[in-house]
């Protein structure tokens, strides 16, 4: 599930980076559809991450939600997420990646983009959380799944049976 969530966010990146390169050649074949494929850019690039974001809050957690809780922190996640992303775009169409230095700086910028991407999708479950148990119905664990907290409490439990024996 995690693996098909992860390729769907990928998915946005491959299709961005088609729907940018594919004018110079579409142009030939359909010179009047041009002029539509920013448009296309501008709102299947948003609404495929937001979809992405709205399975992950949704399917991934073992606990009861509501769809409309998880859609605002999805949005938000999705909000964050963009604006990331056209920084970083930002930032390579800048630089100069044909210097040593530039390079290195790209590897920097790719390893910096990860982390962000990760604290992001954090931020944003986090913030889907507090969202959900203010706003909202409180997130509930499924019936069938256990409490992180009476796990701890096991495990500190069997720790201090073994200490005393």
């Amino acid at each position: 599930m995690v693996f098909l969530l992860g390729l769907l966010l990928s998915l946005t990146v491959i299709v961005e980076t088609l729907l940018s390169a594919v004018p110079t050649r579409f142009e030939v074949l359909f010179p009047e559809a041009i002029a539509l494929i920013p448009q296309i850019n501008l709102l299947f690039i948003p609404l495929l991450t937001f979809i992405t974001f709205l399975l992950v809050f949704k399917l991934l957690p073992d606990a009861r939600t509501r769809w409309r809780d998880m859609a605002v922190g999805a949005l938000v996640t999705t909000i964050l997420f963009l604006i990331g992303r056209a920084l970083l775009t930002i930032f390579i169409s800048y630089s100069n990646t044909s210097s040593l230095y530039g390079a290195a700086g790209s590897i920097v910028i790719l390893l910096f983009w990860i982390y962000y991407s990760a604290q992001i999708i954090l931020y944003g479950a986090e913030f889907t959380w507090v969202y959900a148990n203010r706003h909202g119905q409180s997130i509930r664990p499924r019936r069938l799944s256990r409490i992180l907290e009476l796990e701890a409490q096991e495990a500190q439990s069997s720790e201090a049976e073994k200490q005393s024996a």
